[in-house]
């Protein structure tokens, strides 16, 4: 199961996804969320492409985008744009191996608890898609290093981060 996980969004690059998913007829392509004016357009990709493994589910619930997360093999998130990605956190801390464009904030998010591709090359994305798919270890120890990754990200450590930052400002100014 391959889990992509956002709004339906040209920006966020899911055509990416359905334009390399034929390339793997055993693997379940879910694409989740609430559609950005983009699904329809989405669809007919998946009918003109004649593949049978993507799936739309529609906007998740809290508890219903966690259990969607645990139960993916892989997480993928194709954004063309991103100046965060809160969503590939959500994926790192219900441990799912990780692959993301190499665009916006993505790869400091990731750093070395996921696999990026390069955004726009639908080669690089197969072969990592394929690397993953075919390495169950390979996922097992993202999933582990993500889940360590997502701790730097809790709102006691960003805190004490911005008061150092502060106390630097404050004492340069000095």
């Amino acid at each position: 199961i391959i889990l992509c996980l956002s709004r339906l969004h040209k920006s966020k690059g899911f055509d990416q996804i359905i334009k390399i998913a034929g390339n793997f007829p055993k693997a379940k392509f879910i694409l989740a969320g609430v559609d950005g004016g983009f699904r329809e357009e989405l669809e007919t990709l998946v009918k003109q492409q004649n593949i049978s493994n993507v799936i739309f589910t529609g906007e998740l619930s809290e508890e219903e985008k966690l259990e969607a997360y645990s139960a993916a093999d892989i997480f993928i998130h194709p954004s063309h744009f991103e100046g965060f990605g809160i969503v590939v956190l959500e994926a790192l801390s219900q441990q799912t191996a990780v692959l993301t464009s190499n665009q916006g904030g993505l790869p400091w998010v990731v750093d070395d608890a996921g696999l990026i591709f390069e955004d726009n090359n639908s080669e690089d994305l197969k072969e990592k898609i394929k690397l993953l798919l075919k390495d169950k270890k390979l996922r097992l120890k993202l999933a582990a290093k993500g889940r360590k990754r997502v701790e730097k990200f809790t709102w006691e450590k960003l805190g004490d981060q911005l008061e150092s930052i502060y106390k630097e400002f404050i004492s340069n100014k000095n």
